[in-house]
């Protein structure tokens, strides 16, 4: 071959190369754009399906607190899952697993999954139930039992957007974290409200349920008729310190000092519980200390009417029959009295009623009664009211109102009703 055909050849070789690179290059570009396109339309695609999908708007665990045993135990749980439809169809699901945590960092997990599928209009509000059990281990329990303050069990639920709930699990029985599940009281006859006279002696009795170990921290306290409205400060009565220790569910009884009986009027009392913190109301109890009689009357000042309203003369008495009247300004209290008459020996005078003020302005002796609070201008009887009256007999009934001084500010007349 000649020189000059080497090179004519070299030059075109090098110009197909160019052409060459310059098409791969191009094509190489616009393969870039594309991807780069799908991936921007692909984002937009899940920002637009999450942004319509995001309705769980609240999710609540019930019950808030659930426990098991050192031993461990199982434990039942019921998401509440509240959310607004914005599509007809949607599909809710939880998280493939179920944690359990101790600040924050998950001691164990449990494979389960919950879905449900809903149909609504959109703009629908609408709460979804999900039940789960878990089953506690031994070790995972000894674990939590260690911790103050307990672990939390972690869900959480979507329909395009994630949301969790949380419950906490607390160890019943474990060392050093005691808990109060109830306190109920009633005075030492049972009762939950008394009567009583000047100078009689009465006492208010505490059942306690608690778990765990520990030093139960808490005091008597006593409001007198001014205060209780009013919000006055309580009178300490006794300091109680009683060391508890269960290794599962536990009960005693802590008995109160003697209860203040000198002064006539309405009294409070409740036991406060100091340590550990229950997270609730304290309960209490209201007892009335009749003034000391002369002569065997005690006088009567004067006092307002109630209107009553219903029921009606000779009405049939049943457990669905309302006693309604008018509210009275100034009440803390209404009672409800049923009488028989002044001959009927199955009156009980007011001895064992659960009203606070016994009835001594009439001759007419009382067989049951019931005490609601201010506010209240409706009530019924219920069954164990009526299993002291006597089938067939008519009974004369009334309202009276207390006032905060403890003492009646105003009553009704009497009307009929008919036990059948």
């Amino acid at each position: 071959m000649k020189p000059m055909d080497c090179s004519v050849l070299l030059l075109r070789y090098r110009k197909a190369s160019e052409v060459v690179r310059n098409l791969v290059y191009k094509r190489v570009q616009t393969v870039t754009v594309l991807i780069g396109q799908a991936i921007l339309f692909l984002g937009l695609s899940l920002f637009v399906a999450s942004s319509v999908q995001a309705t769980v708007d609240r999710i609540t665990a019930l019950p808030g607190t659930v426990s098991t045993g050192p031993n461990g135990g199982t434990v039942r749980l019921n998401w509440r899952v509240e959310r607004t439809a914005v599509t007809a169809i949607a599909t809710i699901t939880s998280s493939p697993v179920v944690d359990i945590k101790i600040n924050g960092a998950v001691i164990a997990s449990f494979s389960t999954s919950l879905s449900q599928t809903t149909t609504n209009p959109i703009g629908t509000k609408e709460i979804l139930s999900f039940s789960e059990t878990i089953q506690i281990s031994a070790s995972i329990a000894r674990t939590i039992a260690k911790t103050p303050g307990g672990a939390t069990i972690t869900r959480t639920f979507s329909d395009g957007a994630a949301l969790t709930g949380q419950a906490n699990l607390s160890i019943s029985g474990a060392a050093g974290v005691l808990s109060i599940r109830r306190i109920e009281l009633s005075f030492d006859n049972g009762g939950k409200t008394r009567v009583v006279e000047e100078n009689d002696t009465l006492r208010a009795i505490a059942e306690v349920s608690f778990g765990a170990n520990g030093t139960l921290k808490a005091e008597w306290r006593l409001l007198n008729s001014v205060n209780i409205k009013g919000g006055g400060s309580e009178r300490r009565l006794a300091v109680v310190r009683i060391p508890l220790r269960s290794s599962g569910q536990g009960q005693t009884r802590i008995v109160s000092p003697p209860l203040p009986t000198r002064t006539q009027g309405l009294q409070q009392i409740r036991l406060v519980i100091l340590d550990p913190d229950i997270g609730s109301e304290f309960p209490s109890l209201k007892y009335y200390v009749n003034p000391t009689s002369i002569d065997g009357q005690t006088p009567v000042t004067a006092i307002r009417n109630i209107e009553i309203n219903s029921p009606l003369e000779s009405t049939i008495l049943t457990p669905a029959t309302v006693f309604s009247w008018l509210s009275v300004s100034g009440a803390v209290a209404y009672q409800i009295e049923v009488f028989t008459n002044a001959d009927d020996p199955t009156g009980n005078n007011g001895k064992s009623s659960e009203l606070l003020i016994s009835p001594i302005d009439t001759n007419l002796k009382l067989v049951t009664g019931k005490v609601v609070p201010q506010g209240t201008t409706r009530a019924s009887l219920a069954e164990f009211n009526l299993r002291h009256l006597s089938r067939n007999l008519t009974y004369k009934w009334r309202i009276r109102a207390i006032g905060t001084e403890g003492t009646v500010i105003a009553r009704s007349g009497l009307r009929g009703v008919i036990y059948p």
